[in-house]
């Protein structure tokens, strides 16, 4: 086996720390950055593996941070993987994850280092592999990081995104995966919600017909505000037609004119019919003649 520098797991520093989190949307690339930093005296390789290589791309995926150094890894998840994960969230589909990243690291003495970096760019990975493999796992760093997605296009739509739901893992985290919000159709929540819009569509029509019944009565009264000032401003026609339904009501021997008007074609009917019959009556009788 290969001979460790020290006796301790090399320790680096990991930002973030537990996990990482891609923004997935339809317009940027799905991306986040990971920096270790090597803080000891001595240099260390390490290298990145995944549960779904076919998801992400690492880059770099291997290497070697000198002392006080630090590196910048930068993963991807594929164009084509990332538009499956936004077709399966657009549809409702629950989205698990149960994807994790593993950083494997070690420390190296300084010959091992040299030969490394002049190493041919095709035998470097392996030969970290080698490294890593057949030191004693004891002297082997193991750092485990989950994977959290983010739809921010799915928050800002307020046709209401809940906040996230809680999707356990293979190693016991939990990944926060932000769902669209609304049930499923057919589902009793997706009954009360239409319930619940029909319900206040059924207020703002109320809420309608009150203010139209209102705006009717302040018409109204200004109608009537109009046609007392109608009057006032012609006094002489009022008088007049007063004089007129009161001649009516004289003539009628009724109080209103009104009641007069049926009255006097009640009695033009009568007479109409009194005056045909007799006429047909006598008629009939000329016809015919005597008997």
């Amino acid at each position: 086996p290969v001979r460790p520098m020290g006796a301790r797991v090399p320790e680096l520093r990991f930002n973030p720390s537990e996990a990482l989190e891609f923004s997935l949307s339809s317009e940027q690339s799905a991306e986040s950055s990971l920096h270790l930093a090597n803080n000891t005296n001595s240099s260390i390789v390490f290298k990145v593996k995944t549960t779904t290589p076919e998801r992400y791309l690492v880059k770099p995926n291997h290497g070697i941070i000198e002392r006080g150094r630090d590196v910048r890894i930068t993963i991807i998840i594929a164009q084509a993987k990332k538009k499956e994960i936004l077709t399966r969230v657009r549809a409702r589909t629950q989205v698990r994850c149960h994807d994790k990243f593993l950083v494997q690291s070690a420390a190296i003495n300084p010959d091992t280092a040299a030969e490394l970096t002049n190493t041919e760019s095709e035998a470097f990975a392996d030969s970290i592999t080698h490294i890593i493999n057949h030191m004693d796992k004891r002297h082997v760093g193991a750092k485990k990081m989950i994977v959290e997605f983010l739809f921010p296009e799915f928050k800002s739509i307020g046709q209401n995104a809940e906040a996230a739901a809680n999707v356990k893992s293979d190693v016991g985290s939990s990944v926060h995966l932000p769902v669209i919000s609304g049930p499923m159709r057919g589902s009793p929540e997706s009954m009360f919600a239409e319930i619940v819009a029909l319900r206040k569509k059924y207020d703002d029509l109320v809420t309608f017909t009150v203010n139209l019944t209102a705006e009717r009565d302040n018409l109204c009264s200004d109608l009537a505000r109009l046609r007392l000032m109608t009057s006032d401003i012609l006094p002489v026609k009022t008088v007049s037609s007063r004089h007129m339904r009161q001649r009516y009501s004289d003539e009628c021997g009724v109080e209103d004119v009104e009641t007069c008007k049926p009255r006097h074609v009640a009695t033009h009917v009568v007479l109409m019919c009194i005056t045909a019959f007799v006429f047909g009556h006598v008629s009939h009788r000329w016809t015919l003649g005597p008997c």
